[in-house]
């Protein structure tokens, strides 16, 4: 009896150990696998803090220092106890050992560890053949990092005169050699290839330049519709046209079509031979060139082009045209004298 008594005990005993240690390790499991998340989410060693990004210290054994604080447009971080820290061009880990250095000097334990709370918009600067060139921002970075597609349609699509096999990305590393290195991807590889190795991803501080090409238009056509480009933009069209004002058209769309959707020129009154496009350049200045247009003109960079948001065309009178509107100029003011005159004339006949 005593025997089966220590033996059931033992069973037990020995059921609860190994089930203790399944639970353990399942748990451990877990816990690995939210790190291991966690870690391809954000590598302390490799990302680089900078302005706007939000951080979460947490003091493990002075836990009223543990707040969230940013860092500054000048790349400091203030803190209580000790100030103003200089954090520029470093990691997260790097930074945690600055930190616990400099509040060793004022806490006996300055054990902590940082979390980003919230990433800063990555800025990047796309510079030439683009529509809107600039430096341009993407929130929640880290989450959806923006690509070479994505940047190029925030910057209103490339231009027709893009060279699309050569589009440099410059980049710059927080190495102890603090390197420059650069790429040159091809847009029409990712378009109408499909390679999406050319489609990288971009960093903080990344410089796409676009360069200018001659003779593109055939492959320029091959990517005009695609999604790099905004749906829809304003032109205005005015003059000798059935339908003036301010006209929405597809994006890419030449000159020659854009007029037809205003209506057309206006029959016997239009001067097909003198239509003016009338652009304001990002530099501000104007550029203004006369075309002579054939309605079953395809698109053509000096004979039909494709048009920019914000264009102006002015489809101007032909002679017949101009001369009945300056005789109408001349005689208009006459009209009323006239009419005066006749009236005149009645009134003396009645009396």
């Amino acid at each position: 009896m005593k025997i089966k008594y220590f033996f059931t005990c033992f069973l037990f005993t020995l059921m609860t150990f190994f089930n203790f240690n399944i639970c353990y390790a399942i748990e451990a499991q877990e816990e690995e696998k939210l790190e291991t998340n966690n870690n391809l989410y954000i590598h302390k060693d490799k990302y680089i803090l900078g302005p706007g990004d939000l951080l979460s210290i947490n003091f493990q054994y002075a836990p009223s220092l543990s707040g969230i604080y940013i860092v500054l447009s000048n790349g400091s971080l203030p803190l209580p106890l000790i100030g103003d820290i200089d954090i520029r061009e470093k990691n997260i880990n790097e930074v945690e050992r600055i930190l616990i250095r400099e509040f060793s000097k004022q806490l006996l334990r300055p054990d902590l560890s940082i979390q980003v709370k919230a990433f800063r918009p990555v800025k990047i600067s796309i510079i030439g053949e683009v529509n809107k060139p600039g430096l341009h921002e993407f929130e929640d970075s880290m989450r959806n990092s923006p690509t070479l597609l994505a940047a190029l349609k925030k910057a209103g699509g490339v231009t027709s005169q893009t060279n699309l096999r050569d589009i440099e990305v410059i980049r710059k590393f927080y190495d102890k050699e603090k390197s420059i290195k650069k790429t040159s991807l091809s847009l029409v590889d990712i378009i109408i290839k499909g390679d999406q190795s050319q489609n990288i991803f971009l960093n903080d501080g990344d410089i796409i330049t676009l360069k200018k090409a001659s003779n593109n238009e055939e492959e320029f056509n091959s990517i005009a519709s695609s999604n790099i480009f905004p749906a829809n933009i304003n032109v205005n069209i005015i003059g000798s046209v059935n339908t003036p004002g301010t006209t929405k058209i597809k994006s890419n769309t030449p000159l020659v079509q854009a007029i037809m959707q205003a209506g057309g020129p206006v029959q016997w009154k239009s001067n097909k031979g003198n239509v003016e496009l009338i652009r304001i350049n990002q530099n501000g200045s104007a550029y203004r060139k006369r075309f002579k247009i054939d309605l079953s003109q395809s698109m053509s960079r000096e004979k039909n082009p494709i048009l920019k948001d914000g264009d102006l065309i002015k489809v101007n009178p032909n002679l017949i045209q101009n001369l009945a509107s300056g005789l109408a100029a001349v005689t208009d003011p006459l009209t009323g004298i006239l009419n005066g005159i006749a009236v005149i004339k009645l009134v003396d006949e009645g009396f």
